[in-house]
């Protein structure tokens, strides 16, 4: 039932996954956020560096417009790329505890999830993280080149 509330408070919540699950209860997920984040960093910047590269000027600068569409391009294409790890680690990440290991595996819920739904069960929500990445990356990126410049 979604109404039931599982913890009262981030404490009652370390407690209790602690008390069930141990150390590794803390790493539910761990997998799929490896997948999810490790590769894409390079992404994330090459795909940055490569807009920003697009966009120059005549003389060789950036505008303030050409580093925030590269950054809103750098969060959205690798959101495309990353997206279904991020739900599937959700899915692992919210499972009972007392869930069979083997739903644990990234393997088993990306292959069982896809079975049941298709691909369109990795694409739910995407829309919304997409039109949410273009101003928090775009914002992110014009940071980073505000702060280069400063340092």
């Amino acid at each position: 039932d979604a109404k039931v509330k599982l913890y009262n408070g981030p404490l009652d919540c370390v407690k209790k996954i602690w008390k069930n699950n141990g150390a590794l209860g803390f790493y539910r997920g761990f997998w799929p956020t490896f997948w999810r984040d490790g590769p894409t960093y390079g992404l994330y910047f090459v795909v940055y560096e490569f807009f920003k590269w697009k966009t120059l000027d005549e003389e060789g600068n950036s505008s303030m417009s050409s580093l925030l569409f590269a950054g809103g391009m750098a969060g959205v294409c690798t959101w495309l790329f990353t997206y279904p790890f991020d739900v599937v680690k959700s899915v692992i990440q919210t499972l009972p505890d007392n869930a069979p290991r083997q739903e644990m595996s990234m393997i088993y819920q990306f292959s069982t999830n896809y079975k049941l739904h298709g691909t369109k069960f990795f694409t739910q929500g995407l829309s919304a993280c997409l039109i949410r990445a273009i101003p928090a990356n775009a914002a992110t990126f014009l940071l980073y080149e505000l702060t280069l410049k400063f340092i």
